[in-house]
């Protein structure tokens, strides 16, 4: 999964690991290893996905992206 520098964050029975390179790994919560999805940021980033109110916000070198719906 490449190195990391960011910490994993949980939510939802899931957990978020997001590399250096950008690559964000998405596995459920439990014993046995289940990848649920992979997906590029394409760009690095060394930042900790942050979760807020249904939304989770990614700080890469050069942009920050904000994944969910707009808060109420």
């Amino acid at each position: 999964m490449g190195l990391h520098h960011a910490s994993p964050v949980s939510a939802n029975g899931l957990v978020y690991f997001l590399n250096d390179d950008g690559v964000m790994h998405i596995v459920k919560a439990g014993p046995k290893y289940e990848l649920v999805a992979r997906n590029e940021l394409g760009e690095k980033t060394y930042a900790s996905p942050a979760l807020s109110e249904g939304q989770m916000f990614l700080r890469g070198f050069k942009n920050l992206y904000c994944i969910g719906k707009p808060a109420k």
